[in-house]
């Protein structure tokens, strides 16, 4: 894809980052979602949600809400604008849009509330799954569907040891899931490199959050967010 291309992107990429955070103001609660204005009660109707975008300001008393302003708009042109830089053919950058979307929702309302939601996490893995496996049968190369499906069950194991044995969730299984088929479609190499930049980001953030004393060793950290990062950094630089 040409640099128009990718930066034309970006355009979609502000829109899905509105959408998104109207969808972390619903879920980045405790069960049920949220559907009304904790200041002043002022409800969601449908789709829509009563916060302003951008701002991320109640649209009636202004309170502030999560995520910070222009967060997930920034992050959302971010996304789709390195999915053109990484190209690899069209579904396959609808796979990379795909996470960078629901993926996105899925960080901020992890790094909310400390939880990855399902309604977010298994439709980001059918769909992305989809979308490789379909771009490796365009492209004639079986192999790359293979190894892609065996990536993300390869992650999913590791993640699932690391559930039995560590604080890790099931919803961080599912998103690792997700990355583990994204760089899998490209090599092993990538696949190996990809998670384990997420947890080294992981692991500098946990650092500068001890020494900064915003958390203890004790403490729970949100994985989603560093994992997501990585493998996106990873495929960039790849690029």
């Amino acid at each position: 894809m040409s640099a128009l291309g990718w930066l034309v992107l970006a355009v979609p990429g502000l829109l899905v980052g509105i959408g998104v955070r109207g969808v972390v103001w619903r879920l980045a609660v405790e069960e049920p979602p949220r559907t009304c204005c904790p200041q002043c009660a002022a409800r969601a109707r449908s789709l829509l949600v009563p916060v302003q975008p951008l701002t991320g300001r109640c649209a009636r008393c202004s309170a502030r809400t999560t995520p910070p302003p222009l967060v997930p708009e920034l992050l959302g042109m971010a996304g789709f604008a390195v999915s053109g830089w990484i190209g690899g053919g069209p579904l396959r950058v609808a796979a990379l849009c795909l996470l960078a979307s629901l993926g996105l929702a899925s960080v901020l309302v992890d790094a909310a509330v400390q939880r990855l939601p399902d309604v977010l996490t298994w439709p980001c893995l059918a769909g992305v799954a989809a979308l490789c496996c379909g771009q490796a049968v365009v492209s004639g190369s079986l192999s790359s569907a293979v190894r892609s499906v065996l990536a993300g069950a390869a992650v999913a194991g590791l993640f699932l040891v690391l559930a039995l044995v560590a604080d890790v969730g099931l919803g961080d299984l599912k998103l690792a899931a997700c990355l583990g088929v994204v760089l899998g479609f490209v090599s092993w190499n990538m696949a190996v490199a990809g998670i384990a930049a997420g947890f080294c980001l992981a692991g500098l953030y946990a650092a500068a959050a001890l020494a900064t004393r915003r958390t203890q060793l004790s403490g729970h950290l949100a994985l989603g967010p560093p994992l997501l990062f990585g493998a996106f950094l990873v495929l960039a630089l790849a690029a």
